[in-house]
């Protein structure tokens, strides 16, 4: 895949530094700390990826929410988002996964398992 740009949905700045960590040299990477500044890097940007925090803290959307309104523009329907979240029952994978998310990371971050999820959908 030509595109390797991936956007990373977190706001918890740590979590930010472990995944720049584990995938910036194989991709270019852009963070968004909110679900508005998430949405408008989307339409602004040619992304191969998202990963997409599901509890963004405070007020804010979730995760899920900033899925609905991305998926609300026909221009990003088939984007894959992939969840990153702590809710790992085999339930929570479930409803993401027909929330439209592609796929699921848990937290504590895994190196080898978010290498793999990169692969999969940027092609490193």
């Amino acid at each position: 895949m030509a595109n390797k740009k991936i956007l990373v949905v977190e706001d918890n700045p740590i979590n930010v530094i472990v995944l720049k960590k584990f995938i910036e040299s194989y991709c270019d990477l852009d963070t968004a700390t909110n679900g508005q500044k998430a949405i408008e890097m989307v339409e602004k940007n040619d992304y191969a990826l998202v990963l997409m925090d599901i509890n963004l803290g405070g007020e804010q959307m979730t995760g899920v929410e900033v899925l609905q309104k991305i998926r609300a523009n026909e221009h990003f329907r088939y984007l894959p988002v992939v969840a990153v979240t702590a809710y790992v029952t085999e339930e929570a994978i479930q409803k993401f996964k027909e929330d439209g998310f592609a796929d699921v990371v848990n937290k504590p971050i895994d190196k080898e398992r978010i290498l793999s999820v990169v692969s999969k959908y940027v092609g490193t």
